[in-house]
């Protein structure tokens, strides 16, 4: 085991390596009566990732599910009066000034991931770290709700303004209907928090905090935050995710590599295959197959429609007959497609008229 005195002087990145969370909480457990630690490790998982009910245990032991609760409440608090004692009272005093840097308040996933060492993020790792700071009366928890995830906090004071931060920012984003940086947000929430005489608490760390874990903020690719409830951040169907990645890429793309970047991006647990992005793009009035299986957004100015519509509307669009160089240019601005295939198109007499080295609409349109 590490010398856990000086671990709370290293770097965040030795301490990732190097803070025996596990191995402190386990190794505390065998002072306790052995009945009493076996029940507290397999209650929260600790060996195996998963913990088990009441009734299990107690059909195995042979006694009924109060009497296995009145154990664990037993081991629980035995376990609690080592929390002043090293290993782990130099453990917790490292877990606290993590939370303290974040404002106070921390959400469970980045606690678990921020803090735990890299080896130690594992179901049994992470059944440790929440063993320890339940029996911490220094560390107030926050369930889960609709509005966040599980939440660990200095106070209560704390936690009380952290979660009524959540709407207070929610509230910020909706007026702003754009995404927003933390910085233009913290500082919404203070004018917001400091009208209504809660803002002592507040800070641009606790701000950056609840972003992370409040249920109605996404984080987009530029380290902006907008709402979960925006398609164009946060996409749930098909439609969506191939509109979120083509406009992220700014440029046209094959189907095959717009299905390949939706993977990649992991919006969710949700297969997606390449038929239904096609599917997608052939029947939405959002994009324009450009050629080759390569498609383009409409709001880009690409024309809808063949290769004769698209030389329709450029010979519509001038003053007068078009060269027919300058109509080759302009169709491969929209169309991958052959010069041979743009003049073609243009022979079609009753679409296009010849005007001796120049073209216009047939008929005089």
């Amino acid at each position: 085991m590490a010398d856990l005195k000086t671990i709370i002087h290293i770097t965040q990145e030795r301490l990732k390596r190097e803070l025996p969370v596990h191995e402190a909480v386990v190794g505390s457990l065998e002072g306790l009566p052995s009945r009493e630690a076996d029940v507290l490790v397999r209650r929260t998982g600790l060996r195996t990732g998963k913990p088990e009910t009441l009734a299990k245990i107690g059909d195995e032991l042979g006694v009924t599910r109060e009497r296995i609760r009145q154990i664990e409440k037993q081991g629980r608090g035995k376990f609690a009066a080592q929390m002043e004692k090293s290993p782990l009272q130099d453990i917790l005093k490292v877990t606290l000034e993590f939370i303290r840097e974040r404002g106070g308040v921390v959400g469970e996933e980045t606690l678990d991931e921020e803090f735990l060492p890299s080896n130690q993020q594992t179901d049994g790792g992470r059944a440790a770290l929440s063993l320890l700071l339940e029996a911490s009366p220094a560390v107030v928890e926050v369930k889960e709700d609709k509005q966040h995830g599980r939440l660990h906090a200095l106070s209560n004071a704390h936690a009380a303004a952290a979660t009524s931060l959540v709407s207070v920012l929610e509230g910020a984003l909706a007026e702003a209907k754009s995404p927003r940086s933390p910085q233009a947000l913290s500082a919404d929430a203070k004018v917001a928090e400091a009208a209504a005489g809660n803002g002592h608490l507040l800070s641009d760390e606790m701000v950056a905090s609840v972003l992370d874990f409040g249920q109605p903020f996404v984080r987009t690719e530029d380290n902006a935050y907008g709402l979960a409830t925006w398609r164009d951040i946060n996409p749930k169907n098909i439609r969506d995710k191939t509109l979120y990645v083509m406009k992220r890429a700014k440029t046209p793309l094959h189907f095959e590599k717009i299905t390949e970047k939706i993977k990649q991006a992991k919006f969710d647990a949700k297969p997606v295959t390449v038929q239904a992005v096609h599917n997608e793009l052939i029947n939405g009035d959002e994009f324009v197959l450009i050629g080759r299986g390569i498609y383009a957004l409409k709001e880009w100015g690409y024309v809808p429609g063949t290769v004769a519509d698209v030389i329709r509307k450029i010979l519509t669009d001038a003053d007068g007959p078009v060269e027919r160089s300058r109509v080759i240019e302009e169709v491969l601005k929209q169309r991958h497609v052959s010069e041979n295939t743009i003049l073609i198109n243009l022979q079609e007499k009753s679409k296009f008229k010849r005007v001796g080295e120049k073209f216009t609409i047939a008929g005089g349109e």
